[in-house]
């Protein structure tokens, strides 16, 4: 009965041991296959990343030459001329693109004034106009005794180069008068203002 109860033992040991070595090597292979696993999916996953590295990096190098290629291709913007003044200052400046000028931008030139026109303004002021009453028919202008004015005489009102009406001078004191405007004299929509220049009378044009 020892020698059998000894062989039991002995060969639930052997059995124990033999399970238990079965065991641990399941354990490894398991751990390995799981280590091999992980390898491969960081190498999927570097490599990856490095084709979504070398797309980015394709897609903007692409995008830089889009950019200098519409950079090239564009126009040039206008550049104005230094401004330039003619005799009757005005500005005319002229617009410069790819060499060539437009004619457009160049402004035209006013007309020559006339003979009665160059008169007129050769004429010298005998004063300026200090009031305008133009709604009553009347101004106050800047001469009187002192430019020997007298009543009944007759001036023109000078702005530039037109007459913007007739006066007639009704009381004078000694630096200033009082004069009507005679009717029909002065341009319909024009408003007689201070600081127009008194002038002699010009002769009707013939």
């Amino acid at each position: 009965m020892k020698l059998t109860h000894l062989a039991l033992i002995m060969t639930l040991a052997l059995v124990g041991v033999t399970g238990w070595l079965a065991w641990d090597q399941h354990s490894d292979a398991r751990g390995a296959r799981n280590q091999l696993e992980l390898l491969q999916r960081q190498r999927n996953g570097t490599a990856t990343d490095g084709n979504d590295l070398h797309a980015k990096e394709t897609q903007m190098l692409m995008a830089q030459m889009a950019a200098k290629q519409n950079a090239a291709t564009k126009k040039e913007p206008a550049l104005p001329l230094p401004a330039k003044i003619n005799s009757n200052n005005q500005v005319a400046t002229t617009m410069v693109t790819s060499g060539h000028v437009s004619a457009d931008s160049l402004a035209a030139s006013p007309p020559p004034l006339t003979p009665r026109q160059k008169l007129l303004m050769s004429l010298p002021a005998i004063g300026k106009v200090a009031e305008s009453q133009q709604q009553y028919g009347f101004v106050v202008i800047t001469a009187g005794a002192n430019k020997k004015l007298e009543r009944g005489s007759v001036f023109a009102l000078r702005r530039g180069k037109s007459v913007v009406g007739r006066i007639k001078v009704t009381e004078i004191e000694n630096t200033s008068a009082i004069a009507n405007l005679q009717p029909g004299t002065v341009p319909v929509g024009v408003d007689v203002q201070m600081g127009d220049d008194v002038v002699q009378d010009l002769p009707p044009e013939s």
